[in-house]
């Protein structure tokens, strides 16, 4: 039976830079013989079903035959160095007549450092490297860098300019619910003016009234975000599904993920609630009792600027919604200057037969009776 997978020709020392853990083989050792072959779980169901997988025959690129040696267990499928089928290269057909090759740039290196060592004590070595290697016409556009792992998805695959427009709209909304609720704190100071009269006739201090409305603003801040984590929970599956992604919230993997959240939670209740706090606490004793509370240009300016720069921000988010919906919008319905109805795509490629001669006359034949038979 044919399968496309994707394949990983790899140095033994694969499993020792990148910590894949095997459900069954040697972490240390995975390759038992230069033919040996490491897949992973979901391949060896697909493969062998409910069949012990180790020690069966698998062949690539109908050459090479390989007996499994090792099980992988599941991983994310947005890893970047992983791969459900992994191989020596050494036990690829053109290893011996490539392996001393220098003028190809097909193989990716990765390369673990010793703890104290830096990336510049390894690059100042590359110029000497390269220049016992070529000669001074290549020498003089070769260039080698290290690049941090970290960076690797943003230099060769993704934009990081994508992930901050994301986090700016972020931001923004949880600006305009900042300044929202600064407002709805404020408004609501008339109504609690004869509570904070009574404390302070009890003896409550100003640095009391502000603590006591500072821990409220927090108290409902990690509220919200408890709801907000409860609500990603149930939301993340479907937009995974929808967009064929596997995004996830590492809580307890990633040693950073709990302290950011709480962190940047107190945060936000600090800034949500002092100036509430600050303009709530400064009520006169007697205009606090009679329900008078404060007024004043200075506190009805701070006010309005708030609402104004609420108001601003709503703006400009749902413009932005509206230009992106516009765009996308206009990628679906534009016209593609070709009729994509009645038209059927059947994906053939010479790799996919073993005798590729014989491939190509029957796929040139298959054509003309699909041409023919479509007419």
């Amino acid at each position: 039976q044919l399968y496309d997978e994707e394949c990983y020709y790899v140095d033994p020392s694969y499993f020792q830079v990148f910590d894949f853990p095997l459900s069954f083989g040697n972490d240390k050792k995975p390759f038992s013989s230069p033919n040996s072959a490491v897949i992973s779980k979901g391949l060896a169901n697909k493969f062998f079903g409910a069949e012990d997988p180790v020690g069966k025959e698998i062949r690539i690129n109908f050459e090479t035959k390989y007996i499994i040696s090792g099980i992988l267990e599941d991983f994310p499928q947005n890893a970047s160095v992983g791969a459900e089928l992994i191989v020596p290269i050494t036990s690829h057909p053109q290893f011996e007549a490539a392996k001393g090759e220098w003028g190809s740039s097909f193989l990716f290196t990765y390369i673990s450092l010793t703890p104290g060592i830096s990336p510049g004590s390894i690059e100042s070595k590359f110029p000497a490297f390269i220049k016992s290697i070529w000669n001074d016409e290549v020498q003089k556009r070769t260039n080698f860098r290290l690049l941090p792992l970290h960076g690797a998805y943003d230099t060769f695959i993704g934009d990081p300019a994508d992930s901050y427009i994301l986090l700016y709209i972020a931001l923004g909304i949880l600006l305009i619910i900042s300044t929202n609720f600064m407002n709805l704190s404020t408004a609501r100071g008339l109504e609690r003016a004869k509570e904070i009269g009574m404390r302070k006739v009890m003896g409550a201090a100003k640095g009391q009234l502000i603590v006591q409305f500072l821990s409220e603003a927090i108290f409902m801040t990690f509220g919200a975000l408890l709801g907000g984590i409860i609500l990603a929970e149930l939301v993340l599956p479907l937009i995974n599904k929808l967009f064929s992604m596997e995004l996830f919230i590492p809580y307890f993997s990633n040693a950073y993920t709990l302290p950011l959240l709480i962190g940047f939670g107190l945060i936000l209740g600090l800034v949500s609630g002092s100036y509430p706090g600050f303009y709530l606490s400064n009520f006169k004793i007697l205009g606090a009792v009679k329900g008078a509370g404060i007024s004043g240009l200075k506190g009805a300016g701070l006010r309005n600027l708030l609402v104004v720069l609420q108001f601003t921000l709503s703006i400009v988010l749902i413009i932005g919604t509206l230009v992106i919906f516009h765009q996308i919008n206009f990628m679906k319905s534009t016209d593609l200057a070709f009729n994509k109805e009645n038209l059927i795509v059947v994906p053939i490629s010479q790799g996919d037969f073993e005798d590729r001669d014989n491939a190509r006359k029957k796929s040139t034949v298959f054509e003309i009776l699909l041409h023919n038979t479509i007419r």
